[in-house]
């Protein structure tokens, strides 16, 4: 291992969800970019190629002669046998997913914007903040039941995540709310997404024992800018969102950025 690079390593880390660690959302970069220690659960591979569940406790420490910044990483099994790493994984996605649509919740999301944030700061790698709203649910709740506003939220949940492409992630934000992290690559790639969605905010239906029930959404797309956090980004997008749905039904509305 000494003179590797990570991600030359046969470790196969990956967190405790089973969702592979990558530059992007490796914990030791952000021990380092921020200057805190930073502890996670992950799988790590033994030399037999099972997976072991351990927690990950990583530390930066800086040379004052040098200025080097370095990450010491403690590594503590949480258990003495080795572990089925699929049934791990499910246990953890019952824990943090929410239950009806199988999307991440907010604390997910809310996560994962912070990393999005301070690897945006560091080395300007832009993305998009999808807000999406399904517009008139209570009329859909009071009219049809609350058994068809589930199957409501079910189908935009569904259509956002299809929509999204592979590099996206998406959660149920709360009620009738979602929201989107999207990989992109400037402002024409925020307008390219707009395009995609515009279909599923005008275009969702759900069944009911009478038939098809037609609902839109309004959706807002909102690009970091110098200074964002997570919250001012997420408000922001939130705005957009509202914008929309001021201007009329399945409407999609997006913020140019810097």
């Amino acid at each position: 291992m000494i003179g590797r690079k990570c991600n030359e390593m046969p470790m196969g880390c990956s967190f405790a969800n089973g969702a592979a660690i990558h530059a992007d959302s490796c914990p030791a970069l952000m021990a380092l970019t921020e200057g805190k220690a930073q502890t996670v659960e992950m799988f790590l591979k033994s030399k037999d190629g099972q997976d072991v569940l351990v927690r990950n406790t990583l530390v930066p420490v800086k040379d004052s002669a040098s200025g080097r910044a370095e990450v010491a990483s403690f590594f503590t099994p949480l258990a003495d046998r080795r572990y089925n790493q699929s049934l791990v994984r499910a246990i953890y996605e019952v824990a943090t997913r929410d239950p009806l649509t199988g999307l991440p919740g907010r604390k997910y999301m809310e996560s994962r914007l912070d990393a999005a944030i301070e690897i945006y700061r560091r080395i300007d790698r832009t993305f998009a903040v999808l807000f999406a709203y399904v517009d008139d649910f209570h009329s859909v709740n009071n009219s049809y039941g609350h058994k068809v506003g589930d199957a409501v939220l079910l189908a935009i949940g569904k259509a956002l995540r299809k929509h999204a492409r592979k590099s996206g992630q998406l959660c149920r934000w709360g009620g009738d709310e979602f929201v989107g992290l999207l990989q992109i690559r400037n402002a024409q790639g925020a307008r390219d997404a707009a395009s995609r969605f515009m279909r599923i905010a005008s275009e969702c239906h759900a069944e009911a024992e009478s038939g098809p029930v037609p609902f839109n959404a309004a959706i807002g797309i909102a690009l970091p800018r110098e200074g964002d956090s997570a919250e001012t980004i997420i408000e922001r997008a939130d705005r957009l969102m509202y914008a929309a749905k001021q201007r009329g039904k399945g409407q999609v509305e997006v913020d140019p950025g810097d």
